[in-house]
């Protein structure tokens, strides 16, 4: 309907944002292919990117991100200066950052200001030269099966969360099912992951969280897999390397 063609080199961002942006669309559907953008795609409330991932990135929905793109691939409003809302959802996508053709560390998913009714499920982040998803005043969110791949993240971390208070009262919840994280890397060859002893990245880092839980969780290649560092509210996580 919008003319996106998900053919890997046909720039379909303004397509797909052209649905999100259709009023009371609910779910946009992303048929097998390769859907390659230059822009965050911008999602709102009530909003569902939904793919058809099956971890495996010939098979699946997979939105590439276009050379030397030094923004996220997908956020929320509030990365934009917007609010927090509720149920945004990511669900059966790919995302591979395109790594070898970026120069500025960015992460793949922005999902900030996600709040109750929001979670993501069967989404696997590839090849980014950044994190593959960062949280940032996210409670009561789920995330069922995520997998990221191959990340580059410098001193940041693959997955990074800080739930900085934004009312007063405990911060809500934010709930891992399976969580996979693989050969992340400090630095790499021309974007390319070079995840070797000495040159392994974190897996994640979270300050300022009020309830983080996680029901499963696989690392390989990370050197440090957990950093909980203090922020400035009382009772929060205790550091860990």
């Amino acid at each position: 309907q919008y003319g996106a063609v998900g053919d890997g080199v046909t720039d379909d961002t303004l397509s797909i944002q052209a649905f999100i942006d259709t009023p009371l669309i609910g779910d946009v559907n992303f048929p097998l292919g390769v859907y390659l953008i230059t822009d965050t795609l911008r999602i709102k409330r009530g909003t569902a990117l939904v793919g058809t991932s099956t971890f495996d990135d010939q098979a699946s929905a997979v939105i590439k991100r276009g050379d030397n793109m030094d923004v996220p691939m997908v956020a929320t409003e509030k990365y934009f200066g917007g609010d927090i809302t509720h149920y945004y959802v990511l669900k059966g996508l790919c995302l591979d950052g395109n790594a070898d053709n970026q120069t500025v560390m960015v992460e793949a998913i922005a999902m900030w200001g996600a709040f109750v009714g929001s979670y993501i499920d069967n989404v696997f982040v590839t090849n980014n030269y950044g994190p593959a998803i960062t949280f940032e005043y996210a409670y009561d969110v789920y995330v069922g099966l995520f997998w990221a791949n191959r990340c580059v993240v410098g001193n940041r971390a693959t997955i990074e969360i800080d739930q900085t208070q934004v009312a007063s009262g405990p911060i809500g919840l934010l709930e891992f099912g399976s969580l996979y994280i693989e050969n992340v890397s400090v630095t790499g060859v021309g974007g390319i992951p070079q995840s070797t002893p000495g040159n392994r990245g974190v897996a994640i880092k979270a300050g300022n969280i009020g309830r983080l839980h996680v029901k499963a969780f696989h690392s390989e290649a990370c050197d440090i897999v957990l950093d909980l560092t203090h922020g400035t509210n009382d009772n929060q996580a205790i550091p860990l390397e």
